[in-house]
C-alpha cells in the first residue's frame, strides 16, 4: 500500500472514530460527572445574584450599607442585554387577580446608589462611601453575563434555548419581582432534566457543567395568579 495513501486512510478512520465517539456522548445526559471551577463570567453571575440579595435586604431594612456594597459589585461587571426570545406556553387557567404596581427594582449601580443616598439620612460618612463608589472608574470591568428582563404571565411558562460550552461551568440565575412563585427548569437537547429550582420563591439558581457544547432548554414557570417581571442571567 502506498505510504501516503495509508496515512490518509488512518486519518479518516480517526476522524470517523472521533465523530462516532462524540455522537455516542451526545446521546446521554449533557452533564459532566466532574464539576469544573467557575469561569470569569459564571463568577460574575454569582456576584450579581449576591448583589440582588443585598439590594433586597437593604431596601427591606432601609439600610444604605448593603446597597452601597451591591452598587460596587454591579459597577464592576459589564452586563450584555441578550436577544434570546422566549416561547411562551399557558400552563393553566389564567389568573384573574389584579396586580398592584410596586416600586421598580433598581438594576444599575446609579439607581442603587440613589436609594442608598435617600436612606443615608445626611450621614456624612455614609455619603462619602456613596461618593467613592460613584467616582470609581468603570473601565476594566469584568466581562459579565447576558441578561434578559421581561415578564411571564400568570400560570404560564417562558422557554429559551441557550447554548453553553462543554466542560465549562454553566450557571443561570433568575430574580423575579416578588409577587409570585417562579420555578426554574433546565433540560438538555435530549430532554434530560439537568437542574431545577422549585423552592417556593422567585429567586432561582441552576449550575452544572455540560459534558459537550450544546443547546439547553431553560424554562421559567409562573405558578401565581398575576404576571411576574423577572431578569434571567446566564454566563
Amino acid at each position: 500500500m502506498n505510504f501516503k495513501f495509508g496515512k490518509v486512510l488512518l486519518a479518516s478512520a480517526l476522524v470517523v472514530g472521533l465523530s462516532s465517539a462524540s455522537m455516542a456522548g451526545m446521546k446521554g445526559s449533557n452533564e459532566a460527572t466532574e464539576k469544573k471551577g467557575k469561569s470569569e463570567t459564571s463568577m460574575a453571575v454569582s456576584q450579581l445574584l449576591l448583589a440582588g440579595q443585598l439590594v433586597d435586604y437593604g431596601m427591606a431594612k432601609r439600610d444604605p450599607i448593603p446597597l452601597i456594597t451591591a452598587a460596587k459589585i454591579t459597577k464592576g461587571i459589564e452586563i450584555e442585554e441578550s436577544n434570546h426570545k422566549a416561547e411562551t406556553t399557558q400552563d393553566g387557567a389564567a389568573g384573574t387577580a389584579k396586580k398592584t404596581a410596586g416600586p421598580a427594582k433598581p438594576k444599575t449601580s446609579d439607581e442603587i446608589l440613589a436609594i442608598a443616598r435617600e436612606y443615608a439620612g445626611g450621614k456624612a460618612e455614609v455619603l462619602a462611601m456613596i461618593t467613592d463608589v460613584e467616582e470609581e472608574d468603570s473601565r476594566g470591568r469584568t466581562r459579565g453575563p447576558g441578561r434578559i428582563c421581561t415578564k411571564v404571565n400568570s400560570r404560564s411558562s417562558d422557554t429559551y434555548k441557550i447554548k453553553f460550552r462543554g466542560e465549562e461551568q454553566a450557571i443561570i440565575g433568575v430574580r423575579g419581582d416578588g409577587d409570585t412563585d417562579l420555578d426554574l427548569f433546565v433540560y438538555d437537547e435530549n430532554n434530560n432534566r439537568i437542574c431545577s429550582d422549585t423552592d417556593g420563591t422567585d429567586r432561582m439558581v441552576c449550575a452544572w457543567t455540560p459534558a459537550w457544547t450544546g443547546k439547553f432548554k431553560v424554562k421559567v414557570k409562573n405558578l401565581g395568579s398575576v404576571f411576574n417581571r423577572y431578569c434571567l442571567l446566564t454566563n
